[in-house]
């Protein structure tokens, strides 16, 4: 589901094809940009810390290419 400022994707786990949700929001604010990211699980309690990592990379993948 995409808009002109919202972005939403779908992820699944290599081996069980879980679902993870991916959420990224763009704002302006002040003469800068807000970029609202959120990465969950959509099912179980844990998630070993994938969604963590994803937004990590997400944020170093801007930082390397704007």
């Amino acid at each position: 589901q995409n808009s002109s400022d919202f972005i939403h994707a779908k992820f699944l786990s290599p081996f069980f094809r879980f679902p993870d949700d991916f959420f990224v929001k763009f704002s302006s604010e002040d003469n800068g940009i807000i970029i609202w990211v959120q990465s969950q699980a959509r099912l179980g309690e844990s998630d070993l810390e994938v969604n963590e990592e994803r937004v990590q990379t997400f944020f170093a993948y801007l930082g390397d290419n704007i």
